[in-house]
């Protein structure tokens, strides 16, 4: 099991780091661009791993309501690479600035879905009609709306910030990942959340803390001068070990709001198509709740 999860985490890693590479050098003049395909799918699949979770509330809906809705919040989200594409920058007195096309998109999304549950209206009383519908706004949201926070973090302040805030993300929630697990598996005694995740304990979760509150200090001091050409300074790494711990904790709390979805359905894991892993919701789970607080950090920064 353990080579299996592996050689699949590289077969992952390797696409995907190369694919940051040229986001970051080739496509540097319109930042996300090549990022953007891998984000559709992500969000495609979430929505349709959603959509199963939640198939005794939808009551035999079609996954594409759900599907479209999420994809359309990320290409709302990238809307500003037209811009981009167009060798223009983004006016800075447009009334919509570059976070509030996915809110737009999302209200649109939810109103829509509410004509398409009108039509399959045939009488009240028993509430199926608003756990569907209920169901897939939530696909919506999770599947669109929190995933489209790594564009806004990848297009922040400029192509070097911007890479900086999506790559410390990542770093930050998937090293606190990695020290829960190792933590929890060599030193936990004490149940964390019994119900909700039997496997994870309060030692996991104080050496998660830890360990992504370093790896933010990490970041501070090696990643950003690095991708920026700036030197943090020993006031700015008080920042970073902000972001780290608010960051770790917000990718607990994905991890078991997942968890959540699929303890309530009955199953293990969100899909059966990465062998040893998961679904997409089992790998982008914490990064998902982690990505909006990471964004409010860096905009109040």
């Amino acid at each position: 099991m353990l080579r299996t999860r592996l050689l699949l985490a590289a077969a992952i890693l390797t696409p995907l780091l190369t694919m940051v590479y040229l986001d970051y050098t080739w496509a540097d003049w319109a930042p996300g661009l090549v990022l953007l395909p891998l984000g559709f799918i992500v969000s495609a699949l979430a929505a349709g791993e959603v959509h199963s979770l939640l198939h005794h509330q939808l009551d035999s809906r079609p996954v594409w309501p759900t599907m479209v809705g999420a994809l359309g919040v990320m290409l709302a989200t990238a809307m500003p690479i037209g811009w981009d594409l167009a060798g223009k920058d983004y006016p800075a007195d447009c009334p919509v600035g570059p976070a509030g096309w996915p809110v737009l998109a999302l209200a649109i999304g939810v109103m829509v879905l509410f004509v398409l549950e009108m039509r399959h209206f045939r009488g009240g009383g028993e509430g199926k009609h608003l756990a569907a519908l209920s169901g897939q706004v939530l696909g919506v949201v999770y599947a669109g709306f929190l995933p489209s926070f790594m564009i806004l973090l990848r297009r922040f302040d400029n192509s070097q910030t911007g890479m900086l805030a999506l790559v410390s993300l990542l770093v930050i929630v998937k090293i606190g990942d990695t020290c829960a697990y190792a933590v929890g598996k060599t030193m936990g005694k004490r149940k964390f959340s019994p119900l909700l995740s039997p496997g994870k304990t309060v030692e996991g979760a104080c050496g998660s803390i830890v360990g992504a509150v370093l790896s933010a200090i990490g970041c501070g001091l090696w990643l950003q001068p690095m991708l920026t050409g700036d030197a943090s300074k020993p006031s700015q790494l008080v920042w970073w070990a902000s972001l780290g711990a608010a960051t770790g904790i917000a990718g607990m709390a994905g991890d078991l709001a997942e968890s959540l979805l699929k303890r309530d359905a009955g199953i293990k894991d969100s899909s059966s198509w990465l062998p040893g892993l998961g679904g997409i919701l089992d790998v982008v789970d914490s990064v998902l709740f982690a990505a909006p607080v990471a964004y409010i950090f860096w905009i109040a920064k």
